[in-house]
């Protein structure tokens, strides 16, 4: 037996924590020759707003999100938000969406009964097509504008919400990453 079940479209990038924050998968990565704790202030790049040419992405909305979310979990650690001119280092993020194939096969059966003989082997299959959000923040060196670290975020994407919802989304997605920040 064969079933399709599509889940299809987001509003916002902004669900890209979509349901429990068990399912977003977070990675970073850093340059290792940096020393962390001189930094003390940041500034965001200028023109750092991404331009994907996919309108659900390059959203004032998503941009005031993801900023706002920013802002809020540097700050709460420490960093001072200063001129980019000035800054320690300079933040950017890059959002994506990526279609993915969810394949399951379930077996009700082994072929074989208790006593009973063989038989068929029993199985059903479930594909389910959904989209996967990937929120990138970058740190760079506002001198050299080399890459300093990286964090990611990604997770199935989910319709729907209030705007507060999805705030709450990117915010999960950030504090989140940010426990990665300043590396260990």
């Amino acid at each position: 037996m064969f079933r399709l079940n599509g889940v299809l479209g987001a509003l916002l990038l902004g669900a890209v924590v979509a349901g429990g924050c068990s399912s977003m998968q977070i990675s970073s990565d850093y340059d290792p020759s940096v020393d962390f704790s001189r930094l003390q202030s940041y500034g965001w790049m200028p023109d750092s707003r991404p331009d994907t040419g996919n309108p659900r992405l390059d959203s004032s909305l998503l941009d005031a999100r993801v900023r706002r979310a920013v802002d809020t979990q540097l700050v709460a650690r420490g960093y001072s938000k200063i001129s980019p001119d000035e800054a320690d280092f300079l933040v950017s993020y890059h959002a994506g969406l990526e279609s993915k194939l969810d394949v399951d096969t379930f077996y009700d059966s082994y072929g074989y009964g208790w006593g009973r003989g063989y038989g068929p082997m029993m199985y059903d299959t479930v594909v389910r097509e959904y989209e996967q959000g990937t929120l990138l923040l970058d740190f760079v060196d506002p001198k050299t504008r080399n890459l300093v670290w990286r964090g990611s975020a990604s997770a199935e994407i989910t319709t729907g919400g209030t705007p507060e919802k999805r705030q709450e989304r990117v915010d999960k997605a950030v504090a989140r990453m940010l426990e990665r920040f300043p590396p260990r």
